[in-house]
């Protein structure tokens, strides 16, 4: 009598391992089909920069169907329109196309030696006071 549960609970582990073998496989014949390339990173950000440093001409040599797709990448969450003041306003922007206008101001102010940050400017010499004065 004790073998039997033991002997019907062996069956049932080998029905299910049955099963989700024939699942692995399948799954694994779906990945191979997907394909067998692996996402190159390098590769992607490459494209990206280029599509960000060419985006108005891309803009320019696209036609409709290809602008809105554009459009959703660069403003994913819309733009949103007022026509009482003719004001046309993006909700978000995509980080990749975000300008930083500091980097041009600053390196301008850099190659004429001020800048508006504090830690990059040196360190001044202590005023009279801080240390003993020597006769």
């Amino acid at each position: 009598m004790r073998w039997r549960p033991i002997q019907e609970k062996q069956a049932i582990y080998e029905k299910a391992l049955a099963k989700l073998s024939d699942e692995k496989l399948k799954m694994e014949a779906e990945m191979a089909e997907m394909g067998k390339e692996i996402l190159n990173l390098d590769h992607y950000m490459n494209f990206a920069l280029k599509m960000r440093y060419n985006l108005l001409k891309l803009w320019d040599l696209s036609n409709v169907g290809n602008k809105r797709p554009l459009q959703n990448l660069i403003f994913p969450q819309g733009i949103r329109y007022d026509k009482k003041s003719d004001h046309i306003e993006p909700l978000a922007v995509n980080s990749l196309f975000v300008v930083n206008p500091c980097k041009t101001k600053c390196s301008k102010q850099k190659e004429n030696g001020q800048t508006a940050f504090f830690r990059d400017l040196s360190a001044l010499a202590p005023q009279a006071g801080l240390e003993p004065a020597t006769p």
